[in-house]
């Protein structure tokens, strides 16, 4: 009962009830049968087959979350769904520059060359040849670009693609920037993705 306070999860417990009930209704068709008429079982096994689907697909929507909303409607309430709600990074306060950004503009875009390259090893980042980013290097870069201020996105767009990932890196895994951090294929690695004119 609980969940049924909260609402948390409550699709997931409509969803495996569901499965449970459809389960039983293919039991029961088994159990009709003994009775000698076989149409018992076709008619409970599609029933319970529709059912257990749709418990699956139940179980897959997103949970809405009643939570107390300040600036909220009549009802006070917010309707959005926790995966949208706890997906959302932290923003800065407007006027205001994350300590990670400063950093990265008044130590890391001020330098280049070997200055930078020595720089970036003394931080555990080492700088790789190679010039064709992956496609999550990219969106990772494109996101850091995003978040920087005008100037450094001038002084980022200068960079060659080798010195942006190593900068990617460095905001990503060693400053843990949260709109890096949350990139959406982590499992997949820069050697496997493809690359343009293989």
């Amino acid at each position: 009962w609980r969940y049924r306070a909260t609402r948390m999860r409550r699709n997931r417990m409509i969803g495996c009830v569901l499965i449970v009930t459809g389960t039983l209704s293919v039991a029961m068709g088994g159990t009709l049968t003994r009775f000698g008429q076989y149409e018992y079982l076709y008619i409970a096994m599609s029933i319970g087959i529709a059912l257990i689907f749709a418990g699956v697909v139940w179980t897959r929507r997103p949970d809405m979350a009643i939570a107390r909303n300040e600036g909220a409607s009549v009802a006070g309430f917010s309707t959005m769904p926790l995966a949208e709600r706890d997906a959302v990074p932290p923003v800065a306060p407007s006027g205001e520059t994350a300590p990670e950004l400063a950093f990265l503009a008044e130590k890391t875009l001020q330098l280049a060359g070997d200055d930078l390259r020595a720089w970036l090893a003394s931080w555990s980042v080492a700088m790789e040849v190679d010039p064709v980013m992956s496609r999550r290097d990219a969106r990772q870069a494109w996101r850091l670009r995003k978040e920087l201020p005008p100037a450094g996105r001038a002084r980022f767009d200068e960079m060659t693609v080798p010195e942006r990932r190593a900068l990617v890196q460095l905001a990503a895994e060693v400053l843990q920037l949260p709109a890096l951090t949350r990139i959406d294929d982590p499992s997949r690695d820069r050697e496997d993705s493809a690359r343009m004119g293989d």
